[in-house]
């Protein structure tokens, strides 16, 4: 095999620049940048050109599947490790991924499961451990000189909390008995300042800061029982102070730009130590294993949680309650998001369920979700009274869980870029609303009968009423059409034909004193047309299976603002509040006791 190692380079960031100055440290008959790529091919060719690299690609699924690239270093944004890395290790690529390697200890156990299958050199770059005074450091330890090592302690900079903890365990070789965290949020629910206690085997401990609200020491004090080594600037240490109190330093050459973060040249240490690896056919490293970034991992998901935080972009596991055709539309839209962010699994690994039972069950079915402790998605109608659905948000408020009508229209990118048309006034002060919406639905069992919750009006007629009475009934007192005005006053006005009977356009207009606005299919609009702007579209991906009904792929939409919701450890939606859903449920229930059509619950 040949000595040279022909790296590609996944992102054209200012960490994938560094790294790249880092690699023109090293032989040119060793290391070689074959190629970069970015989300925007633009900035890739810029990139390339800056640092003579044969190879600009717009898109990293090109990278992982370009023949002439042996390895691949990962330089995006966190939240974007897992999917880039997984891409290009089951394109037959070695991986050399940035720190934090995942957001969460579930992601990291997805990439290194990839990185076995395919069997393919994988490491999360924590470089600290390959610098000469780290090695330095661990001769120390190996042999002795230090004794036994008693304490760790030290601060480091905000968003390095990773650095602490390995240097930490660089120290010590095993796995902390106990974690012990406090800390403070800011105004976006992000640690700001992190203090922490890690207790090891006969009461040894690690005593760590991080914080963005001082500066710090950003020294580490390894403390055995013959002496200890303070390393400065300890997550990338030039310079440490030995054990005979003498200042050591190791300095590694500069490229031929300047790097944008300090000492970022000495990148070459991790780059070096990955060629060395692939070349002797290993696909894990000894001074980064495996099992180390699965407990770096741990670690930081044990600390996140005792501070009251929730990672970004965590996996978050569906339950499926019904396997009926909303459900299994449900399932295919979440096939179409990115799949470290949705999974359906077996019961007892659940987050949230997704309730797509008939009408008359989702009471029931919500309520037994909500007493276990499960978040909660439920298909509209929730309930058939408000009673029942003050109930139960009374008892998701409670349980301390997230609970949400399914009122799916609210999280298309079309009602997001209704609502800033209306904020910006672009159609002046909104006067009329008219809808009208219609299917043939008399084959559908489940809106033409009372016994399963039939109801027009609360089947497809509320998502009309959730943009702002002559009704029909069949023989079973169902309403299967209906037509309704809501009045809000000074000549402001909701007009809305709903029917099962016939076929009917779906649109809604809304009519402005200085024009209007159109929303195509209104409930699940994916196209929107103004008569002062050009129409825009938001077109939905493709999906493993067809749907069964009309837009369902764009469940996605609302699954998605379920995952952001419970990141943040939110108990409703913005978008679609508890307050909001009551409202409109409180006026069907007006409208059909109106014309006649109530139900026993």
């Amino acid at each position: 095999m040949s000595k040279l190692i022909r790296w590609g380079i996944a992102s054209a960031g200012k960490i994938s620049e560094d790294f790249v100055i880092a690699l023109s440290t090293l032989p040119a008959s060793d290391h070689k940048v074959q190629a970069v790529a970015a989300r925007s091919l633009d900035r890739a060719q810029e990139f390339a050109t800056k640092h003579s690299i044969p190879k600009a690609l717009g898109s990293y699924e090109e990278l992982a599947k370009s023949g002439d690239v042996d390895v691949v270093y990962i330089g995006t944004l966190n939240p974007q490790h897992y999917e880039v890395a997984v891409l290009m290790l089951n394109n037959g690529k070695h991986v050399l991924c940035e720190k934090p390697l995942a957001m969460n200890k579930k992601q990291v156990e997805g990439i290194l499961a990839a990185a076995k299958a395919n069997k393919r050199f994988f490491m999360e770059a924590v470089w600290s451990r390959f610098f000469p005074s780290y090695q330095h450091v661990k001769e120390l330890i190996s042999s002795g000189q230090l004794g036994q090592i008693k304490d760790l302690g030290g601060g480091v900079v905000y968003d390095l909390g990773v650095y602490t903890i390995q240097a930490s365990q660089w120290a010590f070789q095993e796995k902390p008995e106990k974690i012990e965290s406090k800390g403070s949020l800011n105004a976006e629910g992000i640690d700001d300042d992190v203090s922490a206690t890690l207790t090891y085997s006969g009461g040894r401990t690690a005593r760590m800061r991080f914080s963005s609200k001082e500066k710090l020491s950003n020294t580490a004090v390894i403390k055995g029982s013959k002496g200890q080594v303070t390393l400065i600037d300890f997550w990338t240490p030039n310079k440490l102070i030995d054990i005979d109190g003498q200042e050591k330093e190791w300095l590694p050459p500069k490229g031929k730009y300047a790097t944008n973060y300090a000492n970022s040249e000495a990148m070459r240490y991790e780059a070096e130590a990955v060629r060395q690896s692939i070349l002797a056919g290993d696909v894990e490293n000894k001074n980064m294993t495996y099992a180390d970034s699965l407990l770096f991992a741990e670690i930081e998901d044990t600390i996140r949680k005792q501070i009251g935080i929730h990672c970004s972009q965590t996996n978050l596991n569906w339950g499926i309650a019904a396997a009926g055709r909303i459900t299994q539309d449900f399932v295919t839209a979440l096939g179409t998001v990115e799949k470290s962010r949705h999974v359906v699994v077996a019961v007892a690994d659940v987050d949230v369920v997704y309730v797509g039972t008939l009408n008359p069950f989702h009471y029931a079915v919500v309520h037994l979700m909500l007493a276990r402790g499960k978040n909660v998605l439920c298909e509209t109608p929730m309930c058939l009274g408000l009673e029942q659905a003050k109930e139960l948000y009374a008892l998701a408020e409670q349980r301390g869980v997230f609970l949400m009508e399914g009122m799916w229209s609210r999280f298309f990118p079309s009602y997001d870029r209704l609502r800033e048309l209306l904020n910006s006034d672009v159609i002046g002060e909104v006067t009329q609303v008219k809808i009208q919406h219609g299917f043939r639905l008399a084959h559908m069992e489940r809106v033409c009968n009372r016994s399963l919750g039939g109801s027009i009006l609360m089947d497809i007629g509320i998502y009309a009423l959730q943009l702002g009475h002559g009704t029909q009934l069949n023989k079973d007192r169902v309403d299967v059409q209906g037509e309704f005005m809501l009045d809000y006053g000074d000549g402001r006005r909701l007009v809305a034909l709903v029917t099962g009977l016939e076929n009917l356009e779906n649109d809604a207009v809304i009519t402005g004193t200085k024009g209007e606005i159109k929303l195509s299919n209104y409930w699940c609009c994916t196209l929107l047309s103004r008569s002062n702007g050009p129409p825009e579209s938001w077109p939905l991906p493709q999906a493993k299976f067809d749907f069964h009904y009309t837009n369902t792929c764009g469940l996605r939409y609302e699954a998605e603002e379920v995952r952001r919701c419970i990141e943040k450890r939110l108990l409703e939606s913005p978008k679609f509040t508890h307050a909001e859903s009551l409202e409109l449920i409180a006026i069907t229930d007006e409208m059909r006791r109106q014309i006649g059509v109530t139900y026993e619950v």
